[in-house]
C-alpha cells in the first residue's frame, strides 16, 4: 500500500517539481544574460571613452616632458655660448683695430678663476668657469680635457 502511495505521489508531484526546476533554471539564465549584457555594454562604453580620450588629449610621458626640458636647456645654453663668443670676437676686433686697452694696467689680463664649486672647473685654455663634466667650453669651444 505504501508503494502504491509513493508511486502516485511521484506521478503527481514529479511533473510539478520538474516544472519548478525548469522555471528556476530559466530565471537564472535570464539573470546571467542580463548581467552579461550590462557588463558588455560597460566594456564598450569604457572602450569608447578611453579611445576618445586618447585621440583628443594625448598624455605625455615623463620621458617626453624631460626631453622637452632638455631641449629648452640646450637651446638656452647654446644661445649663451654664442653670445659669449660674439662678445669675445667683438673684443678681439676692437683690439685689432686699435681700440684696445688705454694704459698698461688695462693690458694686464688676469685669468678668471672658476667659482669654488665641486661641480665647476676652470677651462685650461681660456680659464673660464665650466661644468666639471662638460664636453666643451662654452667660451672658447675647445675640449677641456685636451691640453
Amino acid at each position: 500500500m505504501i508503494v502504491i502511495l509513493l508511486v502516485v505521489v511521484i506521478f503527481i508531484l514529479a511533473p510539478w517539481l520538474i516544472g519548478v526546476v525548469v522555471a528556476m533554471a530559466a530565471i537564472y539564465g535570464v539573470w546571467v544574460m542580463f548581467i552579461a549584457a550590462i557588463a558588455a555594454a560597460l566594456l564598450v562604453l569604457l572602450g569608447i571613452f578611453f579611445t576618445v580620450r586618447a585621440l583628443f588629449s594625448p598624455k605625455k610621458t615623463a620621458g617626453d616632458l624631460l626631453a622637452v626640458k632638455n631641449k629648452e636647456f640646450n637651446r638656452r645654453y647654446m644661445e649663451q655660448a654664442a653670445a659669449e663668443r660674439r662678445l669675445r670676437e667683438q673684443e678681439e676686433t676692437n683690439r685689432d683695430e686699435g681700440n684696445g686697452p688705454t694704459d698698461e694696467l688695462d693690458a694686464v689680463v688676469i685669468p678668471a678663476t672658476a667659482a669654488h664649486s665641486p661641480r665647476m672647473i676652470s677651462c685650461p685654455h681660456c680659464t673660464k668657469s665650466i661644468p666639471k663634466y662638460g664636453l666643451w667650453c662654452p667660451a672658447c669651444g675647445k675640449d677641456p680635457k685636451l691640453i
